[in-house]
């Protein structure tokens, strides 16, 4: 399992989900980039050819990736760019990403100014969205999408992947910010389950709560 992080972020956004999936028997393997004064497309290429190493290098047939934030959108256009990944990747999942964009960007890009030139890139309506969108394929890799209705930085339907060529099934969390959907008890499991159920038939699925006291779960295809 290949786990991508976000903008000006490293891998310890997945410490409690690649415990979990180790648990679980997988091998999670963190993708390193640094997103400083690059755009989306330059920050997939490095992606795409970490994923083909990792595919080459190791005895599965085939990986599964998780991208956070950012991660996920560089995930998508890491697959549009290099067509050969649609064989490799059969499962990708994007975490609290602006898959329709952020507000947020709309000032980010004065707060960080080293990553403006990206920040502008995930504005709503962006030419590189809709970039991303055009180019996205049909293939056999399975997309889940995992989103917040609280996330301050990617609010609800931002992070919702619509796109009629993926067939996505989107799991909505209630009552977690953008970091803390990447360390709640419901979230990990619920991208440990989707994993496992890939693995198991190729058809991601997801565990209800338990608990009501657990954030809320909604789950639409």
């Amino acid at each position: 399992v290949l786990l991508l992080h976000g903008l000006a972020h490293n891998q310890s956004w997945s410490v409690k989900i690649a415990r979990e999936l180790k648990a679980a028997g997988f091998a999670p393997q963190p993708i390193e980039y640094q997103t400083f004064s690059l755009t989306i497309d330059e920050c997939a290429d490095l992606v795409a050819e970490q994923i083909l190493d990792v595919a080459t290098s190791s005895r599965s047939t085939a990986v599964h990736a998780a991208g956070h934030s950012l991660g996920g959108l560089v995930l998508r256009a890491a697959i549009n760019r290099h067509p050969e990944l649609d064989d490799i990747v059969a499962t990708g999942i994007t975490i609290g990403t602006p898959n329709e964009g952020t507000p947020w960007a709309f000032t980010g890009a004065r707060l960080i100014p080293r990553v403006g030139k990206l920040i502008e890139e995930i504005r709503p309506g962006s030419e590189t969205l809709a970039i991303i969108d055009e180019q996205t394929r049909s293939s056999d890799t399975e997309w889940v999408s995992i989103y917040s209705s609280l996330d301050q930085m990617v609010p609800g339907h931002y992070g919702r992947l619509d796109h009629p060529r993926m067939r996505a099934k989107n799991y909505e969390l209630g009552g977690l910010g953008h970091f803390g959907i990447t360390s709640n008890p419901v979230a990990v499991e619920t991208i440990v389950d989707c994993l496992a159920r890939a693995d198991a038939c190729h058809t991601p699925a997801v565990r209800l709560p338990r608990q009501q006291t657990r954030p809320r779960l909604a789950m639409t295809v």
